[in-house]
């Protein structure tokens, strides 16, 4: 009985693949060959972006530095490029990269992230909460303000410039790499001389810019930082990039903080 209703009721036979089918599920939708690949190009794409936001979420230093070292570099070579170099001065943009690596991928990170987070307790709660509930967080708004006043007014000038100042000098004050007390000495007193031009300009570009930075999800904070710094660093760059004599000279002309030509040391530290 078993052999006669087999032989009767019909064979099924399992779904196929093929490239014009999605999936393996019985119902097949006939999708043309150029489909098909932008289909599997979203999903493998789709699988990078999630990858990529899974490790900027639970290596959040690691991915600081990464994309501060590449992005200070990268910003130099542009500068270098709209000033109408012919070659790429590799020293310079060597400078970059290793202020990118140490001061913006270590340093920034433990002031802005671990510091901040120390020093304004509120601060986390807020980055973390929605919209709406940040519009009601009068603890959180002034935990806000506290960060953008300390990043602009007591690490930028009294952290960020000179460090930068020291690690140039150091490598652009002489013939060699030189780690020396008279090579700080000498960053330092160029720091000073550029204070206010470099703070001002600091300033204008990041008061406004931290309000949203400091007000998103803490693992958001130095990417959004870095994207943004993006422009500033071709800012420095093309303000404090050269290496003549000019002290001082670079932006107290009236000519704006963009790109400048260097002629007799005018841009430079």
């Amino acid at each position: 009985m078993i052999r006669t209703l087999r032989t009767m009721l019909p064979r099924r036979t399992p779904p196929t693949t093929s490239a014009y089918s999605v999936g393996a599920s019985p119902l097949h939708f006939p999708l043309a060959p150029a489909q098909v690949s932008a289909s599997v190009r979203m999903v493998k794409s789709g699988g990078l972006l999630a990858q990529a936001k899974s490790f900027a979420k639970t290596q959040p230093f690691a991915t600081n530095i990464m994309v501060a070292t590449t992005k200070t570099a990268v910003a130099d070579v542009l500068v270098q490029k709209a000033e109408g170099r012919k070659e790429i001065d590799w020293r310079r943009t060597g400078i970059f990269a290793s202020f990118g690596f140490f001061c913006l991928g270590g340093v920034q990170y433990l002031v802005c992230v671990e510091g901040f987070k120390r020093l304004f307790p509120a601060a986390a709660r807020f980055a973390g909460s929605s919209w709406k509930q940040k519009l009601v967080d009068g603890a959180g708004q002034r935990a806000l303000l506290g960060q953008a006043f300390v990043d602009n007014c007591i690490w930028g000038p009294f952290g960020y410039f000179p460090i930068f100042y020291m690690f140039k000098e150091s490598i652009q004050g002489g013939s060699e790499f030189e780690v020396s007390v008279d090579r700080m000495k000498s960053g330092l007193r160029k720091w000073k001389e550029n204070f206010w031009p470099d703070a001002k300009a600091m300033a204008c570009v990041y008061v406004p810019l931290d309000l949203f930075i400091f007000a998103a999800p803490m693992w958001m904070r130095m990417p959004l930082t870095h994207a943004s710094s993006f422009g500033w660093t071709l800012i420095l760059s093309s303000m404090r990039g050269g290496g003549g004599e000019g002290v001082g000279e670079g932006v107290g002309e009236g000519r704006g903080y963009g790109p400048v030509t260097r002629t007799g040391g005018r841009a430079s530290m």
